[in-house]
């Protein structure tokens, strides 16, 4: 995580690659991911002409990752057309992280060849890999576009056991969170942002600094709360929760 309305914020994402650490998900998700949507939009100056068919199948691949694969497995799919899933990839904590690694790598090499033949013209004589890939694009698709979409490959860690878990730990703060909002006049929706920052986590600490179920950057903190050599109360859910609640009435007013 980049840190609580301090940096553009990111999609809920955790590459297997930067080894990040920080049952049926419900609204808070949908809220959660409409927000981060939405609000990278407005920085990016795209909301005017952005019409919601566009951001469906980003929103449909989202809730994927966040409702149908754990932390032992990934999607390969398309970085542009986010509703173009190629492939899923096993890889088990258990097998140590460059096995992940490796078994992740041979998984995009083995999908951008056979997205290079078809690039390459090549329609007859197919395998059923060959045609099962070539059918996830629409009829009439280009040999440019594939070959476009053999640099697009990504992989993206599944959610799910991460989501289930920060669903779990919000009952214990989101009552106080909505109630300290309610206090300063912010819409209660806000109270969804700790499950996009840390999954409400408490301990929550970023590689770049961000601390806390907020997510608090240090320099952002610092004007709320007191951070030193002997206490970081944005390892506090009842000092951070007062303290972004203040962030966001000064934001919001």
């Amino acid at each position: 995580r980049t840190g609580f309305l301090t940096n553009l914020p990111v999609a809920p994402d955790d590459k297997l690659a930067r080894q990040r650490k920080p049952g049926k998900p419900v609204e808070l998700y949908k809220i959660s991911l409409a927000q981060w949507s939405l609000h990278r939009a407005l920085l990016r100056k795209e909301i005017d002409n952005l019409e919601s068919a566009e951001l469906e199948p980003a929103v449909k691949f989202w809730t994927r990752v966040y409702t149908e694969i754990d932390t032992d497995e990934g999607f390969i799919h398309d970085s542009l057309r986010m509703d173009i899933v190629f492939q899923t990839v096993r890889a088990p904590h258990d097998v140590g992280s460059r096995e992940r690694r490796r078994r992740i790598d041979r998984a995009q090499d083995a999908t951008r060849v056979v997205l290079t033949k078809l690039a390459s013209g090549t329609r007859e004589g197919l395998n059923n890999e060959e045609e099962r890939i070539l059918k996830l694009f629409p009829e009439g698709t280009s040999n440019a576009e594939l070959r476009a979409a053999a640099g697009r490959l990504r992989f993206q860690l599944g959610q799910a056991d991460r989501f289930r878990a920060g669903l779990i730990r919000s009952g214990t703060w989101k009552p106080y969170i909505q109630e300290v909002l309610a206090k300063r006049g912010l819409p209660l929706e806000l109270a969804a942002l700790p499950h996009v920052e840390s999954s409400f986590d408490p301990t929550g600490y970023s590689k770049v600094g961000a601390a806390g179920m907020w997510q608090f950057m240090r320099s952002t903190g610092v004007r709320y709360m007191r951070i030193d050599h002997i206490i970081d109360e944005r390892r506090d859910p009842f000092f951070s929760t007062d303290a972004a609640a203040r962030l966001l009435a000064d934001n919001y007013s």
